[in-house]
C-alpha cells in the first residue's frame, strides 16, 4: 500500500520486542510459560507485528475498497499509536506489579474444594446451559443469556472434568465421562459459534490443565518444547475448523447449523484442503487484514465519514445487560457497524479495527494508553493469581476460557474481547459463589499469601522462604 514504509520496520521491531518480552523471563526463571502477559505479546506479534508486514507486502482483497489507499498522516497516526500503546502497556506492567499481589491476595483466595461434587455439578451446568441453548434459540432475551452461558460452561466442565481425572487417573469412569463430555461439546460450540476462539478453549483446556498441575515445575527447554508442541496442536485445530467453518456445506438446506452438517463438515474436510487454505492467505490468516483495517478506521475517521465516540468501549461494558431490543441506541461495536453502515458492503462480517483503530475512534492517543493501563490490570490479576494458585480449577478454567479473546484483544472487537474476558471473571465468581454455598470454602493461603512461595522455574525448586 502506499506510504506503508515506516510500517515495516514497526512490525519487526514489535515481533522482536514481544518475543523478548516472553522468553527472556521464562529463561531468567522470573515467570511461568503459559501466562496472560505471554499470550498477550503473541497476539501483539500476530495482529501488530505481522499486520504491518502484511501492509506492505500483502493484498488487500476486498474488491469493493481498492479505492483505499493510507496518507502519510493515517500511517504516523498508526505508529505513534502502537508505539505509545506499547509504552503504556510495559510501563504499567511494572508499576501494578505490587498492588496487583494485594488484590489477588485479599479477594481472590476463597473457592469451593475439589471434590468429585463439584464436577459433576460443573457438568450439570454445562449440559443444562447447552440443551437449553438449543431449546431458546429464537426466544428473546433468554435465547442470548442460554448462549452466554453455554460458551462459558462448557469451557469449565471441561477443564474440571479433565482436571478431575488428571489428578485420579485410576478412576477410568472420570476419563470415559471427560471424553464424551468433549466430544458433545466441541461439536456443540462448533454449531453455535461460528468463530474460532470457543473451539479453541476447547481443545486447549486439557493442555493449559496439564501445565498448571504439571509442566509448569519442568525445565525451560522442557517447557518450551511443550509449548511449541501445544502450539502446533492447537494451530491444527484452529486451521482445521477455519478451513470449514464459512462453508456452505456446514449450513445445510435450511441455512441452520445443525450437529449433522457439522459432522458432515468434519468428515468432508481433508489434509490437503487445510494447507490449500493456509497457502493460499498464510499472511492473512494469522493477521486478517488487522492493520489494514486500523488504517481504514483512521482514515475515515479524519474524512468525518465516522464520527469519534469516547470510551466507547467501556460504554458498551456499562450497558451490555440491557436487551438491545428494549434500548434501539444501545452503545454498539464499531467493528460490524462500519461494514454495513459506514461502508455499505453486503457483507455479513464483523472486522477487528486493531488497537489504534478503535482507540482513534474512542477518543484519540489517550483512549490508546488508558486500553493498554486497563489491559495490564486483567494480566496482572489473571497472572499472579495462578502463580499463588496454580492447582485451581476455577482459575485455570477462567484462564481457558478468557486466553483467545487475549489473544484477540489487540485485533479487537475490543467490544466483544473485553466483554468475552469479563464474562469468564463473572462466571467464575458466580460458580464459586454457588460451590461455597453448597460446600463450603477453602481458603488458599501459603508463605507469601498465596497457595505456594515463588517458584526458580529453571532448577523447578521452591525459593526459600526468605527470599
Amino acid at each position: 500500500m502506499q506510504n506503508s514504509g515506516p510500517l515495516l520496520p514497526l512490525g519487526l521491531a514489535v515481533i522482536v520486542i514481544s518475543t523478548l518480552a516472553i522468553i527472556i523471563p521464562v529463561v531468567r526463571g522470573k515467570s511461568d510459560a503459559l501466562t496472560f502477559w505471554n499470550i498477550f505479546h503473541v497476539s501483539c506479534i500476530t495482529f501488530i507485528g505481522i499486520g504491518c508486514i502484511e501492509v506492505v507486502y500483502g493484498e488487500f482483497h476486498w474488491e469493493q475498497l481498492q479505492w483505499f489507499q493510507p496518507t502519510k498522516r493515517d500511517v504516523q497516526i498508526l505508529v505513534v499509536g502502537t508505539i505509545l500503546f506499547y509504552i503504556s502497556v510495559f510501563t504499567s506492567y511494572y508499576l501494578l506489579a505490587k498492588p496487583i499481589r494485594g488484590v489477588t491476595g485479599r479477594f481472590l483466595n476463597k473457592w469451593p474444594p475439589n471434590s468429585l461434587a463439584l464436577t459433576l455439578l460443573m457438568v450439570a451446568l454445562a449440559l443444562i446451559a447447552t440443551i437449553g441453548t438449543l431449546a431458546t434459540t429464537n426466544i428473546f432475551y433468554l435465547g442470548n443469556l442460554m448462549l452466554n452461558l453455554s460458551q462459558k460452561a462448557s469451557v469449565f466442565a471441561i477443564v474440571f472434568t479433565f482436571c478431575h481425572w488428571y489428578q485420579n487417573k485410576r478412576q477410568l469412569p472420570l476419563l470415559f465421562l471427560f471424553l464424551g463430555l468433549f466430544i458433545y461439546l466441541a461439536l456443540f460450540v462448533m454449531v453455535t459459534f461460528v468463530g474460532r476462539r470457543l473451539i479453541m478453549s476447547i481443545v486447549i483446556g486439557p493442555l493449559v490443565c496439564m501445565y498448571w498441575l504439571k509442566w509448569r515445575y519442568s525445565s525451560p527447554k522442557t517447557i518450551f518444547a511443550g509449548m511449541v508442541i501445544a502450539g502446533l496442536m492447537t494451530f491444527s485445530v484452529a486451521l482445521f475448523y477455519s478451513s470449514f467453518r464459512h462453508s456452505s456445506a456446514i449450513w445445510g438446506k435450511e441455512g441452520e447449523r445443525s450437529f449433522a452438517n457439522v459432522l458432515k463438515a468434519v468428515e468432508q474436510t481433508s489434509v490437503q484442503g487445510m494447507v490449500d487454505y493456509f497457502t493460499s492467505q498464510s499472511l492473512h490468516y494469522f493477521s486478517q487484514y488487522t492493520q489494514h483495517y486500523s488504517l481504514l478506521t483512521i482514515h475515515l475517521i479524519e474524512a468525518r465519514e465516522i464520527e469519534v465516540q469516547p470510551l466507547n468501549t467501556l460504554a458498551f461494558l456499562a450497558t451490555y445487560p440491557v436487551p438491545r431490543g428494549l434500548w434501539a441506541g444501545k452503545p454498539q461495536a464499531l467493528g460490524g457497524r462500519i461494514v454495513t453502515d459506514v461502508l455499505r458492503l453486503s457483507a455479513q462480517t464483523n472486522w477487528g479495527l486493531g488497537i489504534v483503530g478503535h482507540g482513534w475512534h474512542e477518543g484519540g492517543y489517550a483512549v490508546i494508553i488508558f486500553y493498554g493501563f486497563l489491559m495490564v490490570v486483567v494480566i496482572r490479576l489473571m497472572d499472579d493469581a495462578m502463580r499463588r494458585h496454580p492447582d485451581n480449577r476455577f482459575l485455570i478454567a477462567t484462564f481457558v476460557a478468557a486466553s483467545p479473546h487475549v489473544l484477540a484483544f489487540t485485533r479487537g472487537d475490543t467490544v466483544t474481547m473485553s466483554t468475552e474476558i469479563l464474562e469468564a471473571f463473572a462466571f467464575a465468581w458466580l460458580v464459586g459463589t454457588m460451590g461455597r454455598f453448597m460446600f463450603g470454602t477453602e481458603r488458599q493461603t501459603g508463605p507469601t499469601g498465596g497457595a505456594m512461595p515463588p517458584l526458580d522455574y529453571r532448577t523447578g525448586q521452591v525459593y526459600p522462604a526468605k527470599r
